[in-house]
This record gives structure tokens, sequence and C-alpha cells, in this order.
């Protein structure tokens, strides 16, 4: 009987091990998410206030569709006695493994103290990029602010950064066939972002026909 058992809970802790690699392997959004990153590029004052101009707030989309959104933690780029402004650069290399084609993604980029696990900093971004199945990109955007307040402005190099656990969250996926995939634990408005900005685009696109 105690082998019976032994036995029973192997093939449960397989079979969950299993589902588990599925889901990763499957996300139920259809995007599987292969490197996430962050850098950081000198500015000149003129071209930094021209992508973020003062006052602006909200999500503002490029014309080339990418978005950016007010950080939970902003930062504060000052000009130094002639030293150049910082962006940082967030990046998300992706795969679709759906179904579908994606047009649009409301995802996030989320960093946590390594050791206590509290959240230091959530910067939220939308990508406006078609990507059909079994197709790659990577969803790039660029804000004002780091990935935490406690980053230092002259850690340049990997090393000299604190050590942080970051990861993603895709809260909103919007389709060419005008559905969506929304994460359970997001407000609505995401989705609701990525339709208005899809209304935009394709606004832009019939003025120019």
């Amino acid at each position: 009987m105690k082998i019976l058992g032994i036995l029973s809970l192997c093939f449960m802790c397989a079979g969950l091990s299993s589902a588990q690699d599925s889901v990763a392997e499957h996300p139920p959004h259809g995007l599987l998410i292969l490197k996430l990153e962050w850098t950081r590029e000198p500015t000149p004052l003129d071209r930094y206030r021209s992508t973020f101009p003062e006052g602006s707030g909200g999500l503002r989309s490029d014309p080339d569709g990418t978005a950016h959104a007010p950080s939970s933690v902003e930062g504060r780029p000052i000009r130094d006695q002639g030293k150049p402004l910082y962006l940082y650069v967030y990046s998300m290399r992706v795969k679709n493994v759906g179904a579908k084609t994606i047009l649009a993604v409301f995802w996030e980029y989320v960093t946590n103290d390594t050791f206590s696990g509290r959240e230091l900093g959530r910067r939220q971004i939308i990508n406006y990029e078609k990507i059909k199945p079994d197709g790659g990109a990577t969803l790039k955007s660029k804000h004002p602010s780091p990935p935490a307040n406690i980053v230092a402005a002259d850690a340049s190099k990997a090393s000299e950064r604190p050590t942080l656990a970051e990861h993603a969250e895709i809260k909103c996926v919007l389709y060419t066939d005008g559905t969506v995939w929304k994460d359970s634990a997001a407000t609505g408005t995401e989705c609701e972002e990525l339709r208005r900005i899809d209304r935009e685009v394709k606004m832009q696109e019939r003025g120019r026909h």
C-alpha cells in the first residue's frame, strides 16, 4: 500500500510539472517571453523634451504606435552642468506561439527587491506591432525613469547596479481579429487603451490615402 501511495504521488507530481511546462511554453495570451532587459542612453535636452514634454501626462503614443506611460515611481532626470540626460530603454524579446496574429500589447516591466520581494518599480509600456503566429519581435519603449528609484544615475554597467529581480507582466493583448486577451489582475483600462491607439493609427492610415 505504501508503495502504491508513493507511486501515485510521483505520478501526480509529474502531471503537475508537465502542466506547468505546458503553460510556460504555451501561455494563454500567446506571447512567449524569450528575453527581458533594460539599457540607458544619453539624450540631448531638445530630444528629451520632444519625447517627454513638460506637463504631459497619461499614455502617449508615438507616430509608430509605441506608447509610454508615467511611472508609479518617477525619476528626476535633470541637466547638471552640461551632463547629458538619460532615457531608459525597456525591451522584451517575444515569440507568438498562439494561433492568432497579435496587433498590440500592453505590458509592464516590474522590478522587485531580490531579498524582500518588495516592488521597487513598475513601468507601463504599449507596443503596437503586428506579430504573426510563429513570428517574433523585440518590443521596446523609452522611459524617463530607471526600473527602480534606487538605481544610481551613473550605474552604466550591469556590475554597478544593485541586485534586482525583474520580470514582465502582460496585461492585455489585442489581436487583428478585434478580440483581446486580458490578465485577470488587469484593471480593464489596459485593453481600452490598446483599442484607442488602434483607432488612432487606423485613422492616420486612412488620412494618408
